[in-house]
């Protein structure tokens, strides 16, 4: 009988020990993947001053499916006109010095009778320089552009001088081309502004790293036995 209670409490000290074992591997294995993910995610962040990202869909008929990611300088210049009357901005960006030149169009408005700030603006439609009761949204370029539009844009910054003409900007979006959801364009633009653009989630970069990291363990773990 002393040994069968001897037996059970041996083999209950293992597995607390092989437990605690499995925890702290657990919690160095979430603290290694973290810091890489830190790592990734300030080597990922695009410093912006003036600047235009975008990525697209392959049906995309404006973006094409490509991407691209332009400054002054790379040989474009940004351009951009306020105030109008529906209180919005638009931003012409062109390359007309390359064999094939490159230029695009953002336009961006609030809905009627609001001032274009910092916020979020959802169900936009395509600006019409009409009165419109919800945000305008176009982006545009090299001869392609939609006749309708669902989207929705992010202004992170937005200043202006006292006649309100813009100073500094920065904004994300999307647009759907034709309202559909396989046809997105997704950008950002900075003028004269210091907020970052992160090109790619961490969230991913979480999932990547994570599991290389445990599958490295793994490995070597078993390659010891």
């Amino acid at each position: 009988m002393q040994n069968l209670v001897f037996n059970v409490f041996d083999r209950q000290t293992v597995y607390m020990r092989n437990m605690k074992r499995f925890i702290i591997m657990k919690l160095k294995t979430a603290l290694l993947s973290t810091a890489i993910i830190l790592i990734f995610g300030l080597l990922n962040l695009v410093h912006a001053n003036t600047v235009l990202h975008f990525d697209s869909d392959p049906d995309s008929w404006v973006g094409q499916g490509e991407s691209y990611t332009v400054t002054p300088e790379d040989g474009f210049e940004f351009d951009v006109y306020s105030p109008y009357d529906d209180n919005g901005v638009r931003f012409r960006i062109a390359n007309n010095e390359i064999e094939n030149s490159l230029w695009w169009y953002l336009d961006l408005a609030p809905a009627y009778g609001e001032p274009l700030t910092v916020g979020l603006y959802n169900n936009a439609s395509l600006r019409s320089y009409n009165i419109s009761y919800s945000p305008g949204l176009d982006f545009s370029g090299n001869g392609r552009g939609n006749g309708e539009i669902d989207g929705y844009f992010e202004v992170l910054e937005a200043e202006y001088d006292s006649e309100g003409h813009v100073e500094s900007f920065a904004v994300d979006f999307v647009q759907y081309g034709e309202r559909n959801p396989d046809w997105g364009v997704y950008g950002s633009l900075r003028y004269n502004s210091n907020v970052p653009i992160v090109p790619e989630p961490i969230s991913s970069t979480l999932f990547i790293v994570g599991g290389a990291t445990l599958g490295f363990r793994r490995f070597r773990k078993k390659f010891k036995k």
